[in-house]
């Protein structure tokens, strides 16, 4: 997630002030996370079952839909994986693991 989007999330909240971490975390067993954390707005049940879908998308007209679904499918190229938790008016984590690089050349060759 662009930290870009979680800022709006958090503008979308006017009862708090905002706040956005981002972190990156060494792996013990090799490759690393990132996760960007907001106290936005959150997701709702129905949009988080949505969140990765083509085309969809809170913003109105100033989303194509695009992101979450093209974020996944490169993250899942470098053999990697990413999730996320999220509450409504508490906030979102999303978190992205990435192996390291060895792990994900065999990880690609067992897919292919």
């Amino acid at each position: 997630m662009p930290p870009q989007h979680a800022i709006e999330a958090c503008a979308a909240r006017r009862d708090t002030p905002g706040k956005v971490i981002i972190r990156s975390i060494k792996e013990t067993a090799g490759g690393v996370s990132y996760q960007a954390q907001d106290n936005g707005c959150g997701m709702d049940e129905q949009t988080r079952a949505k969140a990765f879908r083509r085309f969809f998308s809170t913003k109105g007209r100033k989303g194509t839909g695009l992101g979450l679904m093209i974020t996944r499918k490169i993250v899942y190229e470098h053999g990697g994986w990413i999730d996320f938790k999220s509450q409504k008016n508490k906030g979102t984590t999303f978190t992205i693991r990435l192996p390291r690089l060895k792990e994900a050349q065999s990880e690609l060759k067992t897919v292919r």
